[in-house]
């Protein structure tokens, strides 16, 4: 059997024993426990044996994802990023893979990954933790981040990082999606956390302009040309 039978030499009246097992789950099917129970002597049993069973439930893992980055951005900026993982559940979550997807012209900055479980001390930055690849859509699993491997209940991972800003980023959505196991090694996925990054370009105005007087023949003419950036930031 999976399982075990112990021997009890005798017990008083009225007396209860307690007996406790520690099992290790692989599965998550035939979960159910069965406990038999009979008396006698000379290595016969003299009662029909009792029994009673219970079966293990296991909750649904529940992990939470959000995402923020520096917002508004200016043209040719370095705004930052921050992933915030939370195991919200009861039960343990495995093999967590994150994966982020960039609007066009928001690109990650390699080496600019660092990251902290449960509000502890950073760890890195460091291009050890960058993701794989390291262009838009982003991935980070336990490969490049060792807390993903497992995320106990209640715990907290945070994923700090750094972007740029190059010309053709228009403002858009930053969006973050976590797939997970579960102790079954059942594949499980996050809503979608989805950030939206405005743009803040420079207005800019050009004119070119030169004095109203004539001109005679082989006579140097004087151009005056006026760059004005009308926003209100660089």
């Amino acid at each position: 059997i999976n399982g075990c039978t112990i021997a009890i030499s005798e017990m008083t009246a009225g007396q209860r024993r307690e007996i406790t097992f520690r099992a290790l789950l692989i599965d998550c099917d035939n979960l159910t426990n069965d406990a038999s129970a009979s008396w006698g002597c000379v290595g016969v049993d003299c009662q029909t044996a009792v029994s009673d069973s219970s079966a293990v439930e296991i909750p649904r893992p529940l992990l939470i994802n959000t995402n923020v980055v520096t917002t508004p951005a200016d043209a040719c900026s370095s705004p930052s990023g921050m992933i915030t993982l939370k195991n919200a559940g009861q039960t343990t979550c495995y093999n967590l893979q994150v994966t982020e997807t960039l609007p066009a012209g928001l690109l990650y900055v390699s080496g600019s990954t660092r990251w902290r479980l449960n509000g502890g001390a950073w760890n890195g930055p460091n291009a050890a933790y960058d993701p794989s690849p390291t262009v838009s859509p982003l991935q980070w699993t336990s490969a490049q981040i060792p807390g993903l491997a497992t995320s106990n209940p209640g715990d907290v991972i945070e994923i700090d990082y750094d972007l740029t800003a190059n010309c053709p980023f228009a403002g858009g959505n930053v969006t973050i999606a976590t797939s997970y196991e579960n102790p079954c090694g059942q594949v499980f996925n996050t809503a979608d956390s989805v950030f939206t990054v405005a743009f803040r370009a420079p207005q800019i105005t050009v004119t070119k302009t030169r004095a109203n007087t004539p001109i005679d023949c082989n006579q140097d003419i004087t151009w005056d040309i006026t760059v004005t950036n009308n926003s209100g930031y660089t």
